[in-house]
C-alpha cells in the first residue's frame, strides 16, 4: 500500500472521528436545551359541556392524570394546589396528558399503567358492580386529552378540557300491538363497547342491554340505556314478542348505521307498521336507566 493511500485513510478516519464527536456534542447540547422546566402554574382538568361552557359536577372524582411521551406512558402527574397538576415539559418530545373522572369507582376496572403502556391500550373497562350489572350509574364519564404545544411558553394555569364520553339512547316503538298483537314485549339494544383506551377510543367486548319497557296507547318506551359509545358499526335494536324477534332496526331511513358517539343522547323511534326508523338528538338528562346487561362473545374492535 502506497504512502498516499495510507495518508488518505488516516485523513478520512480523522474526519469521521471528528464528525462523530461533533454529533455527540450536539446531542448533549440538544438534550440540555430540550428541558423547559415546569408548565406555567400547572395543568387543571376542567369539565366542559358540549357547547364548551364549564360544567359543574361536584360528584366526579379524578381517576388518573397521566403523561405520555412519544406515545409511551411516562408517569402520573403530581397534584399541586388549587386542583392543578405539575407537568415537566421539553421541546424535543411529543408530550400528551390524559385524564379520566367518574362518579362511582365501582363503574370501572382500571388498568395499571407501566412503562410499556401505549396510548392505544385499554385504560378502563366497565365491570360488575354489587348489583351484578355493567352500566354507568352516574351517566357521566369525563375524559380529557391535552397535547403540549412544543416551543410555546405557556404561562399561568393551563386548562385540560374534559368532556363527557358516556352515551345514552332511548328506544320508542309506535303501533306495536296494532302490527303484532298482544303479547309480552321486550327490547334488546346491542353494539356498545365495554372499554375506553388512554387515547379516548372505545373498544373491547361488546355488551347488549335489555332496558325495562312500558307500553301505553300502543307506544313502547324503553328506559334510557347509558353506557360507553357504540363501535363504528353502530347499534342494533331488536324487539321481541313472547321471546320471539318481530322487529329489528340496524339503520336509519336513509340506510345509515344508528351511530352513538361519546356525549350523545339519542332517541331511536321506530314505526312498526311502516318499519321506518328515525333518530332525534335529545338534551342530556338524568332519565331512568334500569336495564339488564348481557355480554356478547364477539369482540368489538
Amino acid at each position: 500500500m502506497s504512502k498516499s493511500n495510507t495518508m488518505i485513510r488516516k485523513t478520512l478516519y480523522a474526519l469521521f472521528s471528528l464528525l462523530l464527536f461533533v454529533l455527540l456534542l450536539q446531542g448533549c447540547v440538544t438534550e440540555e436545551s430540550c428541558y423547559r422546566g415546569m408548565l406555567g402554574d400547572g395543568l387543571r382538568p376542567t369539565f366542559l359541556n358540549s357547547d364548551g361552557t364549564v360544567a359543574t359536577d361536584s360528584m366526579a372524582r379524578i381517576a388518573g392524570v397521566y403523561k405520555f411521551v412519544n406515545g409511551q406512558f411516562a408517569g402520573a402527574l403530581e397534584p399541586i394546589s388549587d386542583s392543578t397538576y405539575a407537568l415537566p415539559i421539553n421541546d424535543c418530545d411529543n408530550i400528551e396528558v390524559v385524564a379520566l373522572a367518574t362518579h362511582i369507582s365501582d363503574d370501572f376496572n382500571m388498568e395499571t399503567a407501566n412503562s410499556d403502556t401505549k396510548l392505544s391500550d385499554v385504560w378502563a373497562s366497565l365491570m360488575s358492580t354489587t348489583q351484578g350489572n355493567l352500566q354507568i350509574y352516574s351517566g357521566r364519564v369525563w375524559y380529557g386529552r391535552w397535547t403540549y404545544p412544543s416551543g410555546e411558553h405557556l404561562k399561568g394555569v393551563v386548562t385540560l378540557p374534559m368532556t363527557n364520553h358516556a352515551a345514552r339512547v332511548t328506544v320508542v316503538v309506535d303501533n306495536l300491538k296494532r302490527c303484532y298483537g298482544e303479547g309480552t314485549y321486550a327490547v334488546k339494544v346491542s353494539g356498545f363497547c365495554r372499554s375506553i383506551a388512554y387515547d379516548g377510543s372505545v373498544r373491547g367486548e361488546a355488551i347488549d342491554y335489555r332496558p325495562k319497557v312500558v307500553i301505553s296507547d300502543d307506544r313502547l318506551t324503553a328506559s334510557a340505556v347509558c353506557s360507553l359509545p357504540a363501535s363504528a358499526k353502530g347499534i342494533t335494536v331488536e324487539v321481541t314478542r313472547d321471546r320471539q324477534p318481530v322487529l329489528t332496526a340496524v339503520a336509519t331511513g336513509d340506510g345509515q348505521p344508528i351511530t352513538l358517539q361519546a356525549g350523545e343522547d339519542k332517541i331511536v323511534k321506530i314505526d312498526a307498521i311502516t318499519a321506518t326508523t328515525t333518530i332525534s338528538v335529545s338534551n342530556w338528562h338524568d332519565a331512568s336507566s334500569y336495564f339488564e346487561i348481557h355480554r356478547s362473545r364477539v369482540g368489538v374492535r
